[in-house]
């Protein structure tokens, strides 16, 4: 208590040297707290970055030149979904479909239209969904269920007398891509689909404008397993769940899935075989390499800011205490201890210290060089290192005997 009381009164006795100190001791406050402030903006900005710029990719053939209307192996569907580096996931698949029963050599009459398969409504293209009238009990997230329904267009229904509610019974065919450009239908299954919702109009779905009835995915996929068939995507598209790992994402897609499919040797030269992956990063890498610089510069400066606090708390200090000497002294020959008068001066020190790094830092946050949230990572990088080079001057001046002082006082 007496070395906290001494302390006290002797800032109110030399409070014109201790406000100047003070006062340094506040401006480099706010001068860490800008920089401390620069480093957090920047980190916030790198974990903001994958939502300010999102990176998507999709499958394409082999050049790169088509994205819909593709033949994606089964396998490379189950790896996309499987992916903790996927989200939204949007996958589509093309079937030309007639009404009712036929035998396959009518095909080319009774396949009039186009049921597209998709997972989620967000693949459809154009689509309003204030615009879809549901039977009560369903909506959209019938797509991502294996429920044997369907979505049709008002002028499908209309042209074929169908109403919300009614089971239309499809004669369902897949396609096979041949080479320059060729295809042939081939019979899937012929299943009842329940009618639950009716749009009006959609741009396009699956890479088909002109589709007229869609179906989840999920029961296409059943349908393809009981007939024994092979169930392939016509488009594939998604966004990276997390850009910043997007080296990890890019290992994973040749390792495990898009290098290893294999088809038959008719298709393997058809501009429709989907195993390629296009990923649209390069303006999230430019940017993320700005800030990874920017942040690498602000890191680099840390031993420097470091450095500088402890020389300037070690210069105001020892200009505080040089014409202290005299009083330093006095106090010895009285018989104060050394320790004792050190330890004195170090309260003084650290009660001036924590007052003008607050003052320091309150200063800061109206003026916009700080925030709030990095004010506790101020203190714990100004404080220590100022108080340091306080703690240098002080024990400087102890080692000085009470001899060479007198000699001092008497020049």
């Amino acid at each position: 208590m007496y070395v906290l009381s001494s302390a006290t009164k002797n800032i109110r006795r030399h409070w014109r040297r201790w406000l100047l100190f003070m006062l340094i001791c506040a401006i480099a406050a706010l001068t860490v707290h800008a920089y401390i402030g620069a480093i957090s903006s920047t980190e916030h900005q790198m974990l903001m970055l994958p939502e300010a710029i999102p990176v998507s990719a999709r499958v394409t053939n082999q050049d790169g030149s088509r994205s819909t209307g593709l033949q994606i192996h089964e396998m490379i569907v189950d790896g996309l979904i499987r992916s903790s580096h996927v989200k939204d996931l949007q996958l589509t698949t093309i079937l030309r479909a007639g009404i009712g029963d036929f035998h396959p050599e009518e095909q080319r009459g009774n396949l009039s239209f186009t049921v597209a398969g998709v997972n989620t409504l967000d693949a459809i293209e154009g689509i309003n969904p204030e615009g879809i009238a549901w039977m009560p009990g369903y909506d959209s997230s019938i797509f991502s269920s294996s429920e044997t329904v369907c979505m049709a267009s008002a002028g499908f229904m209309a042209s074929n007398g169908l109403q919300l509610g009614d089971a239309v019974r499809l004669n369902l065919y897949y396609i096979v891509y041949r080479n320059w450009g060729t295809f042939v239908s081939e019979p899937l299954a012929i299943k009842e689909f329940l009618i639950v919702a009716e749009a009006g109009s959609w741009g396009s779905a699956a890479g088909v404008p002109l589709t007229s009835v869609i179906i989840p995915i999920g029961t296409e996929r059943e349908i393809f397993n009981e007939q024994d068939a092979s169930f392939t995507a016509a488009s594939a598209s998604f966004l990276v769940s997390d850009p910043l790992e997007l080296n990890m994402f890019k290992e994973e897609m040749k390792a495990n899935w898009l290098s290893g499919t294999s088809y038959s040797g008719e298709i393997m030269m058809s501009e429709h075989l989907g195993r390629s992956l296009i990923v649209n990063d390069a303006t999230f890498i430019n940017a993320a390499t700005r800030l990874m610089d920017s942040l690498t510069l602000l890191r680099r400066f840390l031993p420097v800011v470091v450095a500088a606090l402890a020389a300037i708390g070690y210069f105001v200090a020892y200009l505080a205490m040089q014409s202290r000497r005299d009083e330093y002294t006095v106090m010895r020959l009285l018989g104060m201890s050394g320790a004792k008068c050190v330890l004195m001066y170090l309260v003084e020190i650290v009660i001036i210290t924590i007052v003008g790094s607050l003052f320091g830092i309150a200063a800061s946050i109206p003026m916009g060089i700080g925030k709030m949230d990095t004010v506790s990572k101020v203190l714990v990088l100004f404080v220590p290192c100022f108080l340091l080079g306080g703690v240098v001057a002080l024990l400087r001046m102890a080692r000085t005997g009470i001899m060479a002082s007198l000699r001092q006082m008497e020049i």
